[in-house]
C-alpha cells in the first residue's frame, strides 16, 4: 500500500509540475468570459511571466495550458483593440498586431480542440477584416505602402483559415494599391487570382473578368511586356467579342509601342460605337495628317472640336491643316504659264491661300486664347504671317518673343 501512495504522491507532482501556471490560465480565461478584460489583461501578464519561469525550469505546461493562453490572451487582446478610443492608425495596428500575434501563435500548436479552434479561427477572421479597415484609412492617408503591408496581412491570414475564407476584395484592394507604388509584379500576381476565381464574388458584386483581363494587360503594358499585353487582349476579344474595354485597352498598347496604322484600325471600329470621345479623334487626326490623308483629319478634328469646342490639341490640328491647304497652292503654282488664263488661275490660286492662312489663323489665335505663352503656336503665326508679307505682324510677334 505505501508503494502505492508513493507512486501516486509522485505522479501528482508531476502533474502539478507540468500544469505550473494554468491556473492562472484558468482565472484569466474565466475574467475574459465574464467580459472583464482589465483583470484578464492582468492575469494573462502574469501567466506569461510564470510561463516562462516554468520554460525556464524546463518544466513545461501541458498543451492545453498554452492553447488557453494564446487564445485568450489573444481574444483580450483584440477585446482590448476594439474598446480603444485610440484615433492613430499606428496605435491601431500596434494593438492589432499584438491580438494576431497570440492568435497565430495558438494555431502554431496546431492543438486539436474543436471548440477553441473554432473561436480561434472567428478571432483571426475579424483581425484580418480589422487590417483591411485600417488599411483603407492608410490608402486615405496616402500612405499606400503602409496600406499594402496591412492589406497583404489579411491575406495571409485569411489564407490561413483556408479556401472558404478566399476573400477576393483583399486582392482586389491589394492590386489597386500596388499600382499606386508601381509594385507591378505583386499587382500582377494579385490580378491573377481574381482571374482564376470568376465564380467568386467581390463584396456581393460580379468577378468581372472582363475587367480582369483588361487590368492584366494594362499592367504588362507598364511593365514593357507589350507583346504579352496584346497577347492577354488578343485572346480576350474571342471571349468578349463586342467588348470596347478590350478594344480601349488594345488601343493603348497600340499607341505605346508607336504601332499607328493597327492605332487607326481600332479607332475607325471604336468611332462607329462610341461618338463622344474627344481622344479618339484627336488620335485620328494626329495619324491622318502625319500620313498624309488631310482631309479625313480635318474631318477628325471637326469632331472633336463639335465635342470640345476648346479642345488645344484640335485647334491646333485645324491651324496645322490649313497651313498644310495652303502649301498645297502654293505647290500648283509651280507648273502653271504665263498665259492670261494662266495669270486668272494664279489668281484664284493666290486668293485661296490667303483665305486657307487666314482660317489658319483664327485657330491658332483660338489656341493662344487658351495658351498665350505656346512658343510652338507664336512661331507658327509669325511664319504664316512672313508667307502673307506682313511686316509689321512679324515685328509684333518678335516684340512679344522678346518680352517673354
Amino acid at each position: 500500500m505505501k508503494k502505492i501512495i508513493v507512486s501516486i504522491a509522485l505522479l501528482f507532482v508531476v502533474f502539478s509540475s507540468q500544469s505550473q501556471g494554468c491556473g492562472v490560465i484558468n482565472k484569466a480565461t474565466r475574467a475574459l468570459t465574464l467580459d472583464e478584460i482589465e483583470k484578464a489583461e492582468n492575469l494573462f501578464n502574469e501567466a506569461k511571466k510564470e510561463i516562462k519561469v516554468a520554460e525556464e525550469k524546463n518544466e513545461p505546461l501541458e498543451a492545453k495550458c498554452y492553447a488557453k493562453y494564446y487564445y485568450g490572451a489573444g481574444s483580450t487582446a483584440l477585446r482590448v483593440y476594439n474598446n480603444s478610443d485610440a484615433q492613430d492608425l499606428v496605435s491601431k495596428v500596434v494593438l492589432l498586431n499584438k491580438a494576431e500575434s497570440f492568435i497565430l501563435d495558438f494555431f502554431a500548436l496546431e492543438y486539436q480542440d474543436k471548440l477553441y479552434n473554432s473561436k480561434a479561427v472567428t478571432e483571426l477572421e475579424s483581425i484580418a477584416n480589422k487590417q483591411k479597415s485600417i488599411a483603407v484609412d492608410f490608402f486615405n492617408q496616402g500612405d499606400f505602402e503602409q496600406a499594402l503591408m496591412l492589406l497583404e496581412k489579411a491575406i495571409v491570414n485569411k489564407t490561413k483559415l483556408g479556401e472558404d475564407y478566399l476573400d477576393l476584395h483583399s486582392y482586389q484592394s491589394a492590386l489597386i494599391t500596388a499600382l499606386r507604388i508601381d509594385e507591378f509584379e505583386k499587382a500582377l500576381k494579385y490580378n491573377a487570382i481574381l482571374i482564376a476565381n470568376p465564380h467568386l464574388k467581390i463584396n456581393k458584386k460580379v468577378n468581372n473578368q472582363e475587367e480582369n483581363l483588361v487590368k492584366k494587360s494594362e499592367i504588362l503594358n507598364s511593365m514593357g511586356r507589350s507583346q504579352e499585353a496584346i497577347a492577354v487582349l488578343d485572346s480576350s476579344i474571342k471571349i468578349f467579342p463586342n467588348s470596347t474595354k478590350i478594344q480601349e485597352a488594345q488601343l493603348n498598347v497600340y499607341n505605346t509601342i508607336n504601332d499607328d496604322q493597327a492605332s487607326l484600325e481600332l479607332l475607325e471600329l471604336l468611332t462607329q460605337k462610341i461618338k463622344n470621345n474627344e481622344r479618339f479623334y484627336l488620335m485620328m487626326g494626329r495619324i491622318y495628317s502625319e500620313k498624309g490623308f488631310f482631309d479625313k483629319s480635318y474631318n477628325a478634328y471637326k469632331k472633336a472640336l463639335s465635342i470640345n469646342p476648346k479642345s488645344l490639341y484640335a485647334l491646333y490640328g485645324m491651324g496645322a491643316y490649313y497651313v498644310n491647304k495652303s502649301n498645297e497652292y502654293v505647290n500648283s503654282l509651280n507648273d502653271v504659264g504665263t498665259s492670261p488664263s494662266d495669270n486668272v488661275a494664279k489668281s484664284v490660286t493666290v486668293s485661296e491661300r490667303e483665305k486657307n492662312f487666314d482660317k489658319a489663323i483664327h485657330f491658332f489665335n483660338l489656341y493662344l486664347e487658351q495658351e498665350p505663352n505656346d512658343k510652338a503656336t507664336i512661331n507658327a503665326l509669325k511664319k504664316i504671317y512672313s508667307e502673307k508679307g506682313d511686316d509689321a505682324k512679324v515685328e509684333e510677334i518678335n516684340q512679344k518673343l522678346m518680352a517673354k
